[in-house]
């Protein structure tokens, strides 16, 4: 292993610990990650995310995690950050009902 090789390794280590325990089971992992921002990379795709997304065994869990988390930005779930947004808003609205 040369050591540029070395180096990109060496990168994924901290999302590797930091990757919630259902994200091994994910139908996206391994997907190069600007598939998920389809918008600032050119590529237009969405399709198939959501397609990938819909046969995910984990989906649930991506969903929840990301509506959890206001900060992360792209495609989790079939999910964009503005359908995040409205699930938000909607369990606000529940919860205080």
């Amino acid at each position: 292993m040369d050591t540029a090789q070395l180096m990109q390794s060496a990168a994924t280590i901290p999302l590797q610990l930091d990757a919630p325990a259902w994200h091994r089971h994910a139908a996206c992992k391994g997907v190069d990650v600007a598939e998920f921002f389809p918008g600032r990379n050119g590529k237009k795709n969405v399709p198939d995310i959501c397609q990938l997304c819909e046969t995910c065994p984990v989906a649930v869990d991506c969903l929840e995690y990301a509506v959890a988390d206001p900060s992360l930005l792209g495609w989790w779930a079939g999910t964009t950050n503005r359908h995040r947004q409205i699930i938000r808003r909607q369990r606000r609205q529940q919860n205080a009902a």
